[in-house]
């Protein structure tokens, strides 16, 4: 394995170096130690900043997903705890929470995040009326429902009510904006 590896939220980067002259070897797994669960968060100093980041980011993500996020990153409370409240499986919430981390640490997410930060009045999801008949605010409308409430692009299009072909093109833009091909 060679090339950057990228820590999403610390913006740290270490380079993995290969060894020349030996020959490639194929990657083995290396056991986890048996001292139970790890709390990912609370590694080390850098993990205090990746958390707060997750939670900032966080706040544009529905209710429900928005409180779990902030339950776990913000308030930094074990999920067993709140597993216990809501009388579901700890294991149901860890799983949602790994999911909603990806999403958040996703670069269309953060993308689409810090254009609706910078709006005055940010377009709402579930979408309105008035959100559809302004193209810019289409876009991020579209850009929310796809990016940051993590709906498909099939489920985006019957909930405002255009073709499929309209939201791939509309995310299709707003990929190319945030690479920059495209102002």
């Amino acid at each position: 394995m060679s090339g950057k590896l990228y820590h999403m939220f610390t913006g740290e980067s270490t380079l993995v170096r290969e060894e020349v002259d030996q020959p490639r070897r194929r990657f083995e797994p290396v056991a986890a130690p048996v001292t139970g669960y790890r709390d990912r968060r609370r590694r080390n100093a850098g993990s205090k900043h990746a958390a707060a980041a997750m939670a900032r980011f966080a706040r544009w993500l529905p209710a429900g997903d928005a409180e779990l996020v902030d339950f776990a990153y913000g308030m930094g409370r074990p999920l067993a705890e709140l597993a216990r409240l809501r009388g579901v499986p700890d294991w149901a919430l860890q799983r949602r929470l790994r999911l909603l981390a990806l999403r958040v640490a996703s670069r269309e997410y953060r993308f689409v995040a810090l254009k609706l930060e910078r709006l005055p009045e940010p377009p709402c999801w579930p979408p309105r009326g008035g959100d559809l008949e302004d193209p810019a605010r289409f876009t991020l409308t579209v850009a929310r429902g796809v990016y940051i409430a993590g709906e498909s692009m099939r489920r985006t299009a019957e909930r405002l009510g255009v073709r499929l072909h309209v939201v791939r093109r509309t995310c299709d833009v707003l990929l190319m904006e945030m690479t920059g091909a495209v102002r």
